[in-house]
């Protein structure tokens, strides 16, 4: 069983719901020479901004309706098959240099016209569900003919899917055929069509992610498959807000404030857990006056990073610590209600999860306001930070600023 139709015949069937009586004898006609784009191979723009939705039922997908949730639901919990979904794309972006949120979905029709990327609607890849004929699934990448078509995954309806509870494929128990055929593996199918929609064309090589037809569960990347998405998006993954290790305190990058700084809008700057054994130190000194400080990470549409957040005072004591509930709700809080005896904080980031998810980019803001106002996340209000990392934080002798 294949996965992709052609780019072609995929848009024809998504238009002719209907088959057409022809009135006419069928005759040859001699055509000139056709030489189309190629559909694969073309790496995403802006791959650290990328964003996944998933579209309600009632979204046209051409002459269809989305029947997404529908087909998934019997198949496992809504926030299961969800999850999924969003780990096949993290698996891949945890390899190389991608970065991918969750987003909400509007709702509106399939192929909407708007930005084939950083559409305000909805996300870049979005997961959606119809009838097919000969395939498991369809994804398009990235290509600016496509429109908003570009990125999105769409289930074929008439599969038999189930959900193993295993990564390991040799601890998985198949179930057996049902009305729609054999039963195929949801994550292996989600994973390979992932891949499509990062713009990794179908390949020969039996045993990859990508090979062309589906030879039964497969839960892990294998070093093809991870050579074909660096050879995209260069490898390994590499933190781009970070000049040097700022692992300890000791190395902790500094957050200064702006000049003119008064206090009216939080500071801001971003950072990435690039491992699942990263950590990032940053060290902040409140200036006088500054009463209380709140310290926010915001992951949610950034990335799908399922961090902790920890605030330590000048000799190293935790004085405050949280971590995300999940992926869904990945956005942390502290709060330090009087910054009387502490001339210095820390804010140490630092995975959550030893799996895929704990790796992905955040950004931090540092607001001193009172929590009785409104809170301002908004990072084109917000003032941006300057940081610096030295080794020797106790001298402010030869300090480099570097703008995160």
């Amino acid at each position: 069983r294949q996965f992709n139709y052609s780019f072609i015949e995929f848009a024809r069937m998504l238009l002719c719901k209907r088959k057409i009586t022809r009135t006419r004898p069928l005759a040859c006609e001699r055509l000139e020479t056709r030489r189309l784009l190629a559909s694969f191979g073309t790496p995403w723009p802006e791959s650290r901004t990328l964003t996944v939705s998933f579209p309600s039922d009632q979204a046209q997908i051409g002459a269809y309706s989305n029947r997404i949730g529908e087909t998934l639901d019997s198949v496992a919990d809504r926030r299961e098959w969800q999850t999924a979904a969003l780990r096949a794309f993290q698996t891949w972006a945890v390899e190389t240099n991608l970065n991918i949120g969750l987003k909400t979905d509007r709702g509106d029709h399939f192929g909407a016209v708007g930005l084939s990327q950083g559409d305000p609607r909805f996300g870049d890849f979005r997961i959606g569900a119809f009838p097919q004929d000969g395939v498991l699934a369809n994804a398009l990448p990235y290509q600016t003919v496509a429109g908003t078509w570009a990125g999105d995954v769409l289930l074929n309806t008439q599969v038999n899917y189930f959900l193993a509870e295993s990564e390991d494929e040799s601890e998985i128990e198949v179930p057996g055929p049902d009305k729609n055929g054999p039963a195929v593996e949801l994550f292996s199918v989600l994973l390979h069509e992932a891949g499509n929609a990062l713009g990794l064309a179908d390949v020969e090589e039996p045993g990859t992610v990508m090979h062309k037809h589906y030879e039964g569960p497969k839960g892990h990347l294998t070093g093809a498959d991870e050579q074909a998405i660096e050879s995209l998006y260069g490898g390994p993954r590499r933190d781009i807000y970070e000049s040097r290790p700022n692992d300890q305190r000791y190395s902790a990058t500094r957050v200064h404030h702006p000049n003119g700084f008064d206090g009216a809008q939080p500071l801001t700057f971003r950072g990435s857990l690039n491992t699942q054994d990263d950590v990032d130190v940053y060290r902040l000194n409140p200036l006088p006056g500054e009463e209380r400080v709140t310290v926010r990470l915001r992951a949610s549409g950034i990335s799908l990073v399922k961090a902790r957040l920890q605030l330590l005072d000048h000799a190293g004591n935790v004085i405050g610590d949280v971590e995300a509930d999940s992926i869904f709700d990945n956005d942390l809080e502290l709060q330090i209600p009087s910054l009387e005896n502490h001339p210095s904080l820390y804010v140490r980031v630092q995975p959550d999860s030893d799996d895929v998810f704990g790796v992905g980019d955040y950004e931090i803001h540092i607001d001193f306001r009172s929590p009785l106002r409104p809170s301002d996340c908004n990072a084109e209000t917000d003032v941006e930070a300057e940081s610096e990392s030295d080794e020797d934080f106790e001298s402010d002798d030869d300090d480099e600023f570097v703008d995160v």
